[in-house]
């Protein structure tokens, strides 16, 4: 096809009709942003695909001239950093080298520039049969192994030409390979790099689809300086081969971060039945995991030009056990096993000892003899990580855990590989199927603490709330039959360090003891309860809609309720939606259902009612202080983490929505939509929610796509943005003919322009939520009790902020400045400024009452400190209150295994201050601080055993801890002197 660049008049005039903007030459001759297209010779029919720099559309080019002929258009947001010049400059140069390549890369006719917006155009050829994985998936082509040898040979080629012109592709996937009459194009250069280009010794970054990427690029951790190069296209080629034999995805499609260490553990797609054994050894040559056995380009064309349709491979018939002893020469050699079983039909084992296969009729059969156990191992991997999708809450355990279930995984697929007879011993089988036992239970332990339902049979109720002990213990004993199993098996092993997982069970646990209060009896019976009857009566039957119908005497209501008008033959529609609501009516912040009315010609849904959300912000703007905002976006919180419990998607939540009652609390409505995760959920764009659907939904062009809860998230991202701000978002776009525009437009900006304007009142964390909710990515977002538990904090320690505690009050009048709770980003900041000479003590006193009053055992210990030494100077008076007070604060913080705090709890009860005098255990206490190797507690304890302070006089127990302490403690050097104790006999 005819390039149609030129460097006519009307090209010239169009360079200077843009920008302006030059920007200086890269690597390649021709490779300024020069513009030789005029725009006005481009007329847009039609939006063909969304892609990383921009949105492509089919144009209509040089329409009534001679050369008029349909063209792609890429349309490219001009952005003014090095970045943009970069990545775009290497797109154009590189596609300015296809006329040297027409079969195998897509064709660049030339460079344009709308003046009005700004955008740079791509004018390409138009691939009629779009990219290659939807070509793949299209059932019309009926491709032969001919037809994708042909295919490979094209995309190969065009490799091989990139290369000779020192062009690494660098994001070679199906959707970057075109198909235009059945032949493959190479097309979308944004990340192709030039191989003359230096590494400035910054770690190469991957942007690709990360299943095509060299592993040897995702492994950062080992690999940081590793840069792309000719041989990680290779990689990626490999992968396409796969997937254009199988036209599938690999991995369906997964793109998560459990795959990549799974794929830095070298697991890779597997074989499938009827594949011809030579093409597989060509694609596993290209992905093998060292760059230095993956073969050259010559290597592959002459591999696929005599590649053999046979023979091919078959799963029953996979090498049985070595190089040497094959399936073929079953019947010739005479094998001598010690130990070998089979499997019966009723499922036990038959042991055989010794057996000659010559004395075998046939060789026995691999599908119920040795590749059983792998496919119930990989099935098990493979619905573990399933289980990890959506974990709501204990993250880092589940993450702890699925990280040894990926390397377990690896292991098993070494052992499929290369040592599959093993499973001929019987004791091997044994071990194997003990293993499989410790997965599942693994499996079904994520499944329950992901969840605050499965959460039930681990929670304890103590004087002072509850305790999630029993997940505790449950943790380390996985983990412990995990690494027998393993160890028992000689599975390969590496370094996997076992966080500190205690903070999360707190995290957990302080969550679960927020959230009660939604419920009037016991949660998570409650949740039971109400998850059974939603599923029970989700089916509709007049019997069950009339039993929810009332006369209009037997509504009670409060004032304030509605009457949702509906017809007749929508009866179903206010069915699903009363049930809803009858069943979370006890929740705090679900509005209340009182029941349907019904007349001869209508049905009516009398329902709680106030001012929405949205009427709230228009009309009240000045009285809505940062307390009110925080506190709004908490009880919206609330009720979705009820939802997400009993299993509910509103799919409808916006300003709209959410009611504001007369008592100023927030509470979700407007259940039209809504449904239960476990039905099909789909659901429709239209001007009242665009600006709060997730882009999964948007970018889908028939306009319909499936809804989850990290939908939900996204919206409820939108919902805190406007609640931060006080304003509707993408508020200019308010026409019913702009639904459009301001749909390309938020698939283009990406958030940009909402994740940089949230309302810089707004505390950080609360910014972080929103910009995470807001990720394009869904995987990234956060769950639902993620943000409760940031919005939690932020509530509560706002309140906290407006009303001081006594002992404050009694200080105001020493100490009169405001000061915030959180300007110290760590607790070792604040401790640091208490003991800083000048220090701003009353900063540090504020961080310690704040997070002390959250259990933070160390804060506990520092407040104590305050108080006992009256820091802050109140008055004598109060003395006895002050340091009752004190102790206790040192025991709280002595039982977390403080040793300062030890020290100080028992010099309390050693004098009987602030607590009932007990010499006895105020020994045992100094003892347990001076374990903990606080210096005063050694002196202590080595005063009281070697004068008998406490009634039993020991010598060299004494001497032992003064001894210790004389080393860090000038005092108890002296008294070892005094007392004539020899330091140097230690």
């Amino acid at each position: 096809m005819e390039s149609f660049s030129s460097k006519n008049s009307k090209a010239n005039k169009m360079r200077y009709s843009g920008t302006g903007k030059k920007v200086k030459p890269h690597l390649f001759k021709k490779s300024s942003f020069d513009c030789d297209i005029e725009y006005s010779e481009l007329k847009k029919l039609n939006r063909l695909a969304v892609g990383g720099f921009g949105i492509v559309y089919l144009v209509q080019w040089n329409k009534g001239k001679e050369n008029e002929q349909i063209a792609a258009a890429k349309f490219i947001k001009y952005d003014e950093t090095q970045q943009f010049e970069r990545d775009f400059g290497r797109e154009v140069n590189s596609l300015r080298h296809s006329k040297d390549c027409k079969e195998h890369i897509v064709q660049f006719f030339g460079l344009s520039q709308d003046c009005d917006t700004n955008e740079y155009i791509l004018v390409m050829q138009y691939a009629n049969n779009g990219n290659l994985r939807d070509y793949l998936k299209n059932d019309k082509n009926m491709l032969q192994l001919s037809d994708k040898i042909v295919l490979n040979k094209s995309i190969l080629k065009g490799l091989q030409f990139l290369h000779s012109k020192n062009i690494i592709h660098r994001d070679l996937h199906s959707k970057n390979v075109l198909i235009h009459n059945g032949n493959a194009l190479l097309a979308d250069f944004g990340l192709s790099k030039s191989l003359l280009e230096t590494n400035d010794g910054h770690t190469s970054e991957v942007r690709g689809v990360q299943v095509y990427v060299d592993p040897l690029l995702l492994d950062k951790t080992f690999n940081p300086r590793f840069t792309h190069t000719e041989l990680s296209d290779i990689y990626s080629f490999g992968v396409l081969m796969w997937e254009i034999y199988t036209r599938r995805q690999p991995f369906d499609g997964r793109n998560d971060k459990n795959l990549t260490l799974e794929l830095c553990f070298g697991m890779r797609e597997r074989r499938i039945e009827g594949m011809p054994l030579s093409y597989c050894s060509i694609y596993e040559k290209c992905w093998d995991k060292d760059p230095a056995f993956r073969p050259k380009f010559t290597q592959v064309l002459n591999d696929l030009e005599n590649l053999r349709p046979i023979p091919k491979y078959h799963e029953d018939i996979d090498n049985l056990l070595t190089d040497e002893i094959t399936i073929e020469s079953f019947g010739k050699k005479h094998i001598n096993i010690p130990e070998i079983f089979i499997q019966n039909e009723d499922g036990t084992l038959q042991i055989i000892n010794s057996i000659p296969t010559t004395n075998l009729e046939r060789p026995i059969s691999l599908n119920t003899f040795l590749l059983q156990p792998f496919k119930e191992a990989h099935q098990l991997f493979e619905d573990t990580r399933k289980s990890c999708e959506n974990v709501q809450i204990n993250k880092k355990i589940c993450k702890l855990l699925l990280k040894r279930i990926n390397l377990a995984e690896y292991n098993v697929n070494q052992t499929q590989t290369n040592n599959h007879v093993i499973f001929t011993i019987s004791e091997y089988y044994k071990l194997f199927q003990k293993f499989l036992q410790n997965i599942k239970d693994i499996k079904i332990f994520i499944e329950n603490i992901s969840h605050i339902r499965g959460l039930k049979q681990y929670v304890q109720r103590t004087h002072s709330g509850i305790s999630l002990e029993k997940l505790e213990n449950k943790f380390i004993e996985l983990l412990n039959k995990f690494n027998e199993c393993t160890s028992s098996l000689e599975f390969r092993t590496m370094k996997l360090e076992i966080e500190n997982i205690h903070n999360e069970i707190e995290e957990t646990t302080e969550f679960i003891q927020a959230i009660q209060h939604n419920f009037k009896a016991d949660m998570f019976k409650n949740i039971e309860e109400i998850t059974i009857r939603l599923t029970k009566q989700s089916s509709f039957t007049d019997e069950l809609f009339n039993k929810l119908v009332k006369s209009v005497n037997e509504i009670k209501c409060d004032k304030h309720a509605i009457c949702k008008h509906y017809d007749l033959q929508e009866k179903q529609m206010i069915y699903a939606q009363a049930v809803i609501l009858k069943n979370l009516g006890d929740s705090t912040n679900i509005i209340k259902f009182y029941g349907i009315v019904k007349n001869e010609s209508s049905l009516y849904l009398v329902i709680e009612w106030a001012g929405s959300l949205k009427e709230y912000i228009r009309n009240k703007n000045n009285e809505f202080n940062l307390q009110k905002k925080l506190q709004f976006a908490l009880d919206i919180c609330n009720g979705l983490v009820f939802l997400k419990a009993v299993n509910i998607l509103h799919r409808d939540i916006r300003s709209e929505s959410i009611i504001i009652t007369s008592n100023h609390q927030a509470k979700i409505s407007n259940f039209d939509n809504s449904q239960l995760t476990s039905d099909a959920s789909y659901l429709g764009i239209n001007r009242n929610n665009i600006e709060y659907l997730a882009p999964e939904i948007l970018e889908r062009e028939n306009h319909y796509s499936s809804y989850d809860f990290r939908c939900e998230v996204y919206s409820f991202g939108i919902l805190l943005w406007e609640l931060s701000n006080a304003e509707t978002p993408y508020e200019n776009y308010n026409n019913e003919h702009e639904l459009g525009t301001l749909k390309d437009m938020i698939l283009r900006d990406k958030n940009y322009n909402l994740s940089n304007s949230i309302n810089s009142c707004m505390a950080q964390e609360y910014k972080d939520i929103v910009i995470q909710a807001l990720d394009f990515e869904p995987i990234n977002r956060p769950t639902i009790c993620e943000m409760f538990k940031v919005l939690y904090s932020l509530a509560n320690n706002d309140r906290q902020k407006n009303s001081h505690n006594d002992y404050l009050r009694i200080s105001s009048n020493i100490f009169s400045q405001s000061i915030s709770f959180f300007e110290f980003s760590s607790i070792e900041d604040a401790i640091n400024e208490t003991k800083k000479l000048g220090g701003d003590k009353l900063r540090a006193w504020k961080y310690f009452d704040t997070h002390s009053n959250l259990d933070v055992p160390l804060a506990c210990y520092w407040k104590g400190y305050f108080l006992y030494n009256n820091i802050l100077g109140e008055p004598e008076s109060k003395s006895n209150e002050r340091i009752k007070e004190a102790a206790q604060l040192f025991k709280v913080a002595s039982e977390a295994n403080i040793g300062d705090a030890q020290y100080k709890y028992a010099e309390c009860l050693w004098k009987g201050e602030g607590v009932n005098k007990d010499q006895r255990l105020a020994v045992e206490i100094f003892r347990k601080a001076a374990d903990n190797d606080n210096v005063n507690a050694k002196y202590c304890l080595g005063k009281i055993y070697y004068e008998g302070l406490s009634g039993i006089e020991d010598k060299e127990e004494g001497a032992y801890y003064l001894k210790l302490a004389a080393y860090e403690n000038y005092e108890a050097r002296e008294y070892c002197i005094k007392c004539n104790i020899d330091l140097n006999d230690f």
